[in-house]
């Protein structure tokens, strides 16, 4: 199986978010992950950073290629463009990660990918995660928000805590039919 499947409710209204991209779609090296998980890069990124990200993304998605929803785009947003993006979606900016469900969308910050100095350091003292280990904590969280229904983050977290420990998990409240999209962010612990 290529990439796990699961039904969607479809919203009525939806919200639709505007990075934008540079349709810089650089080719992966055999990864291991399914081909129709798209990568793209925003705005700015030259095509050797974007695919250097890239690659790095696919090679840790990889890991859990048997659960990856079908068709989703994963957005690498430099770090520069990331805050500004955050504020005028209303969401915390500290946040380094956040998924739209109806566009089958994860969006993370380069910070995550590449740190610098001080998007290393402020990883570290947010989330207190090794920066080795921060993409992903940040990728299983974001797929238990596509796969336990968006805002719920104590459910995003617990499906994330047990895909990273068993390699599996499974959503423990069930999904509720929803008349619009969410917005989900990975937020500082607390």
């Amino acid at each position: 199986m290529l990439c796990a499947q699961r039904m969607l409710s479809l919203p009525v209204v939806s919200i639709w978010i505007a990075v934008p991209l540079s349709g810089q779609y650089a080719p992966l090296e055999d990864a291991g992950v399914a081909p129709d998980q798209h990568f793209v890069c925003n705005a700015g990124y030259t095509l050797t950073a974007c695919h250097a990200q890239i690659q790095r993304l696919a090679t840790h998605l990889a890991n859990y290629r048997q659960g990856l929803p079908c068709g989703w785009t994963w957005v690498l947003v430099r770090s520069q463009d990331w805050h500004g993006i955050l504020l005028s979606l209303g969401r915390d900016p500290q946040s380094p990660a956040f998924t739209v469900l109806l566009q089958r969308r994860t969006f993370l910050s380069e910070t995550l990918i590449a740190p610098d100095a001080y998007g290393g350091a402020e990883l570290l003292r947010t989330f207190k995660v090794p920066l080795d280990r921060i993409l992903d904590v940040a990728i299983t969280h974001e797929l238990g928000h596509a796969y336990c229904d968006g805002m719920r983050e104590t459910e995003a977290e617990r499906f994330a805590e047990q895909l990273r420990s068993t390699g599996a998990s499974e959503c423990a409240v069930p999904r509720r039919s929803s008349t619009r999209d969410r917005i989900s962010t990975m937020p500082a612990p607390r």
